[in-house]
């Protein structure tokens, strides 16, 4: 009873992506939470997608979002500066 996953392993149709369980993980700590206080249990549902962003090493990258795609350079800046923000808003 009370057994909550996360990521790749939550039988959730949605892409296996980092954006996705940290929206799950939200859900998950609000329910841990929920059960500590006896209260009713919140039902995760899928967000939108921002897109995904996939580095190809130092200065090649790759960007898609329904159906768009965009490589080279740009992607690779954006996949840097995604990682600097997370990383940042762990400090």
């Amino acid at each position: 009873k009370n057994i909550f996953v996360v990521g790749d392993v939550a039988g959730v149709k949605e892409e296996k992506l980092a954006q996705n369980a940290e929206n799950q993980a939200e859900v998950v700590v609000c329910n841990i939470r929920a059960v500590e206080k006896g209260e009713v249990l919140e039902e995760y549902s899928t967000k939108m997608n921002k897109g995904v962003v996939i580095s190809l090493g130092a200065r090649n990258g790759v960007f898609e979002k329904g159906g768009f795609v965009l490589t080279g350079m740009i992607p690779a800046l954006m996949k840097w500066g995604i990682e600097r923000v997370i990383m940042w808003s762990y400090r």
